[in-house]
């Protein structure tokens, strides 16, 4: 008897909470990703300021563009595709008109300085 209603319980234990929400950022930049910069540190130190963590509420995609403007409009589709929540640029790089080239996304980048 013990045994059957410990069966009859754990389907319920685990139901529990929804699992939470990762949110993928994408953060595209111009430069090369050897060419260290303090602008993707401080963006990361001011998540993690605000008590999110890499790997628990979030997960970065990263593409750089490695000196090469033409790659931008590549490369932001490229996020879209991977079906990130936002697209974080810096100001240099969002001034080059843009475009992911699909209409079901439209246009949004957040550019840091």
């Amino acid at each position: 008897m013990v045994v059957s209603g410990g069966l009859l319980v754990a389907p319920l234990a685990v139901e529990g909470q929804p699992a939470k929400k990762i949110y993928r950022i994408g953060f595209l930049d111009f430069i090369s990703p050897d060419v260290p910069h303090a602008y993707s540190k401080d963006f990361l130190s001011g998540l993690h300021d605000l008590a999110y963590v890499e790997g628990r509420d979030f997960v970065m995609e990263y593409r750089f563009a490695a000196g090469h403007k033409e790659r931008l409009p590549e490369l932001a589709a490229d996020l879209v595709r991977a079906n990130v929540d936002v697209i974080v640029t810096l100001r240099h790089t969002t001034n080059d008109g843009l475009e992911t080239g699909d209409p079901d996304h439209p246009n949004r980048f957040y550019g840091c300085r």
